[in-house]
């Protein structure tokens, strides 16, 4: 069925939830944990883990959808790009400065304390070529966690030819990042960079598939929905239970299914409309929010891997005071939230 140009109320708010649930998803993969020798946590962590893995393809596939709902209108791509330069590329800038000066604080406290820290070497980043990267003008390098703001900016930048592209782009895009995952292990660092955090073929695919569905205007019906979330949980199983090539493969092949899976089931759940409106945010403070959980866990002699169920509470724990610190901006610095946040 063809999909209407304007999107429902409905299926807008099926959109800002599956958005909420992705960025709990991101926290989960940079917090979640189980300590070694953990049989059922360990395999519960891996099941988790192997579901976040749609949060970050979910992303790039909604934003190239709801760009596609523009693409035709008169001067689109000018206040398109200028609209992501306001909502991507000025956020990136403001959390990539607050990162960096955020670690490098940390590295100073270290190098005071003469504390024996293997971690990030944030006394790079106040360097000529650490400047760069913290601007995201270094293809090789990116601030942790701001690579997706970059590679989305870029990808909008490209929709045009995207477009045009049309199911065959979609098709070469996927092919490209299956292979890309079969020979990942043996693709140089830089190449793998490139590939993976600059031009990513992961969001390339996705944003591609997001653009020739809405710009299409395809509607599945109720009964190929229900087959296709099947084969995506049956798949997804598969996934949990496999590693090496295979797991990789499987990984591209599931993660479609999954979202349509999810995006079915995602009308059945009830999530305010103010908590997601912290989805962005979330995204982009969780990273130092998480830092010093783990460094509240570590002084109370629970580092590195602790059990599945620790791994749990560091991840609601981050959730939570990353929310609340996000509350805080907007409302004791209402000017400052609207460009940090992007607007949202």
């Amino acid at each position: 069925m063809k999909l209407d140009k304007y999107i429902d109320e409905e299926c807008s708010s099926r959109f800002a939830k599956m958005g909420f649930l992705s960025a709990v998803c991101i926290v989960y993969l940079h917090t979640g944990s189980a300590a070694d020798g953990e049989s059922v946590g360990s395999v519960l962590h891996y099941m988790i883990r192997t579901f976040c893995r749609v949060a970050i393809p979910w992303f790039f596939y909604a934003a190239g959808f709801f760009l596609a709902g523009h693409i035709g209108e008169n001067g689109w791509y000018k206040k398109e790009v200028l609209k992501r330069v306001r909502t991507l590329c000025i956020p990136f800038w403001i959390w990539s400065v607050i990162i960096c000066l955020f670690w490098v604080l940390i590295a100073v406290a270290i190098r005071l304390t003469g504390y024996k820290y293997n971690g990030i070497n944030a006394f790079e980043w106040i360097t000529p070529r650490g400047w760069l990267i913290v601007l995201g003008l270094n293809p090789l390098d990116n601030i942790p966690t701001m690579w997706f703001l970059r590679t989305l900016f870029l990808l909008v930048c490209l929709a045009p030819a995207i477009h045009r592209g049309g199911l065959l782009f979609v098709v070469i895009a996927f092919l490209c990042y299956a292979c890309f995952k079969i020979e990942y292990c043996n693709i140089e660092r830089d190449a793998r960079y490139l590939l993976e955090f600059f031009l990513s073929l992961r969001g390339l695919s996705y944003f591609s598939l997001g653009i020739y569905i809405r710009s299409n205007r395809y509607r599945l019906s109720a009964i190929v929905r229900t087959l296709l979330s099947i084969v995506g949980v049956v798949l997804f199983m598969m996934t949990c239970f496999l590693s090496g090539v295979a797991a990789r493969l499987l990984d591209v092949l599931m993660i479609p299914f999954m979202m349509i899976a999810l995006f079915s089931v995602i009308r059945h759940i009830d999530i305010s409309n103010r908590l997601m409106s912290y989805s962005f945010p979330l995204y982009l403070i969780h990273g130092m929010v998480a830092y010093w959980v783990s460094a509240i866990f570590g002084t109370i002699g629970i580092g590195g891997h602790p059990l599945f169920v620790l791994g749990i509470i560091r991840w609601f724990s981050v959730i939570v005071f990353s929310i609340l610190i996000a509350a805080a901006i907007r409302k004791c610095l209402p000017n400052f939230s609207r460009f940090a946040f992007g607007g949202r």
